[in-house]
């Protein structure tokens, strides 16, 4: 979900306005750490993100399947590129040239190349601050959400921070339990706190806030040898009708009401046009969001609304559902 810091709360699509902000973007070196590709093998995938506090929340590598793919070397820098001579890059063919000029690799030669993305699959990568409390394995795994438009070709995935990369990593998961590997399944961690702190089990950076953290990050990465260019992007990025900070998405347990069930969205329908809105635009924007929405949200951060108590099991987590319990509420 949208997640603001600053409210500690969940936002829904409404309440949320875009605003041009400044996001500091880092190239990342994934080192190989197995694979069937012997082209692959002492190579790392390079990825780019404009989100670099969510490299601890990685767990996984996306590519697209029907990418063209090419191992590349290094064999001259400019002065101030933190690239090195003879490492080797796999990157989408199609943007090698740009991504070379972005780095500063003023040359390069392609040791392999036309691999097809799907070729990927099952091979395995170390997460760039591996040795630093980070030990596991980084699975390279499909995704239907990456392009060639923008970055390297791969998509780092951190399955807490995004609908796409949970999405690729429940379906992964999926396929994994299916074939009985129970243990290749990927947990999708809790990294980030409501406040927007990194939680105390989090190695290197726990309490720090997630809005302050990139540079720290990035140079981080930077020290471990895995990061090979650092810059910054102008784009437009959600951000809280309240309190107009910028949003993080976070994976976080929410309730939910179905707007199918027990014919609600016809009844809210019904009732909307039963009310005089002022100004009219009002009943507009409801019954859109109404018409649309699968479910809604009712887990809300209580400053704003009626609270919903609710007690909780402890240890699993479950909710009484007791009828009298509520009543007496």
């Amino acid at each position: 979900v949208m997640w603001s810091p600053v409210e500690k709360t969940a936002l829904a699509e409404a309440e949320v306005e875009y605003h041009d902000h400044t996001s500091t973007t880092v190239w990342v070196r994934f080192p190989v750490a197995s694979s069937s590709l012997p082209e692959i093998e002492g190579a790392a995938v390079l990825i780019w993100t404009t989100t670099p506090w969510t490299i601890p929340g990685n767990r996984a590598i996306t590519f697209g399947s029907s990418i063209s793919y090419s191992v590349v070397e290094v064999t001259d820098t400019a002065a101030d590129s933190a690239a090195r001579v003879g490492e080797k890059l796999v990157v989408a063919s199609e943007l090698i040239e740009s991504i070379c000029g972005e780095v500063g690799i003023t040359g390069h030669r392609v040791l392999a190349g036309g691999i097809d993305g799907a070729a990927f699959a099952g091979s395995i990568c170390a997460h760039p601050l591996r040795g630093q409390g980070f030990e596991f394995d980084v699975p390279m795994m499909p995704g239907d959400h990456v392009t060639i438009e923008q970055g390297s070709g791969f998509v780092h995935t951190a399955p807490g921070h995004g609908a796409e990369d949970f999405d690729a990593v429940s379906k992964y998961n999926d396929a994994c339990r299916a074939a009985g590997d129970a243990q290749s399944i990927i947990e999708t961690p809790d990294t980030v706190g409501p406040d927007g702190t990194y939680f105390e089990h989090v190695p290197l950076f726990a309490g720090h806030h997630v809005y302050k953290v990139n540079g720290e990050v990035a140079d981080t990465l930077a020290a471990a040898g895995m990061l090979l260019a650092r810059g910054e992007l102008v784009h437009s990025y959600p951000h809280s009708w309240r309190s107009k900070a910028p949003l993080i998405f976070r994976n976080t347990p929410q309730w939910f009401i179905s707007m199918a069930t027990n014919d609600l969205r016809k009844k809210a329908l019904d009732a909307i046009d039963e009310v005089r809105w002022v100004p009219d635009s009002g009943r507009t924007r409801i019954r859109t969001m109404i018409e649309t929405r699968p479910d809604w949200v009712v887990s809300r951060q209580r400053v704003w609304g009626v609270p919903i108590t609710v007690f909780t099991n402890k240890k699993s987590g479950e909710p009484l559902r007791d009828p009298d319990v509520v009543e007496r509420i």
